[in-house]
């Protein structure tokens, strides 16, 4: 699918593409929940539609699934996001996905408090940047080895408590899972994980304490709790993880715990399976 663009702010396209899954059964007569995937740095909104377990899962939980796809960073440079805003090649892609959403909602029946946004890499990191700029419209985010620049570059002033589920590897070499300091890159500095993610608790008034849960040998979730209400924030750590998503978070597909944590942080009433 395709919607208008202002190729001032998108590489001097006048159109913006993406993918849109819609599950098998779909009758289009009950509010229906939507999660917008963000395929990673050199990826594609084709690549995550046939490769990640999205689509399948939709089709079982029927939920309306969208790919995004995005440009190019510079003549010949990986399809990616600008999670930071446009700051680098005046790349818009907060008003593309403003664009995609509103352009669903009106073709679709989607239900307004079960909108979500997942990602890996640059895709989380621009999940990541919608819950801070969409957080009326995205009830939950989940990033996988997201970039946030938010936190560092924009500032993050949601409107209203956003739930989050991070995933992220202690060995993670892209994005380090340790951040990256204003030392060594003034000009893309990249906060730890564990301070984004207390920061978040903190924008979701949680209480600050963690509790901790070894759910794997190498898989350590660290859940605030008490938060505001509809609102959560979860950690899992991957112990030596490298930058990947992994396929099992605590024993089950990854594509489904976060799925089943989307479906907790619904905002109002919806019907489950659309």
């Amino acid at each position: 699918m395709r919607v208008r663009a202002n190729p001032d702010v998108s590489e001097g396209r006048a159109w913006r593409e993406y993918f849109l899954h819609v599950p098998v059964g779909y009758a289009g007569s009950a509010p229906t929940p939507l999660v917008v995937y963000f395929h990673g740095a050199g990826g594609s909104a084709a690549g995550a539609a046939t490769r990640s377990g999205w689509s399948r899962l939709a089709d079982h939980d029927r939920f309306l699934v969208a790919y995004p796809q995005g440009l190019p960073f510079g003549q010949g440079g990986p399809a990616a996001w600008a999670s930071a805003g446009p700051i680098d090649y005046g790349i818009d892609d907060l008003t593309f996905v403003r664009s995609l959403l509103a352009q669903v909602e009106r073709r679709f029946c989607v239900a307004r408090g079960a909108v979500f946004a997942s990602g890996m890499s640059s895709g989380g990191g621009m999940a990541g940047y919608l819950a801070c700029a969409l957080s009326t419209q995205i009830a939950a985010i989940a990033p996988v080895a997201g970039n946030h620049y938010t936190l560092t570059i924009l500032g993050c002033r949601p409107r209203r408590p956003v739930a989050l589920l991070e995933v992220h590897g202690t060995a993670d070499g892209v994005v380090p899972y340790r951040g990256i300091p204003a030392g060594l890159s003034p000009e893309w500095p990249l906060p730890s994980i564990p301070i984004w993610v207390a920061a978040w608790a903190r924008l979701d008034h949680c209480q600050l304490r963690p509790a901790e849960t070894k759910v794997a040998a190498d898989q350590t979730l660290f859940t605030y709790r008490r938060c505001a209400p509809g609102a959560g924030v979860e950690l899992y750590r991957l112990q030596g993880g490298g930058h990947s998503y992994p396929a099992t978070l605590g024993g089950h597909a990854t594509d489904a715990v976060i799925y089943r944590y989307f479906m907790s942080h619904v905002r109002g009433r919806v019907a489950r399976g659309g």
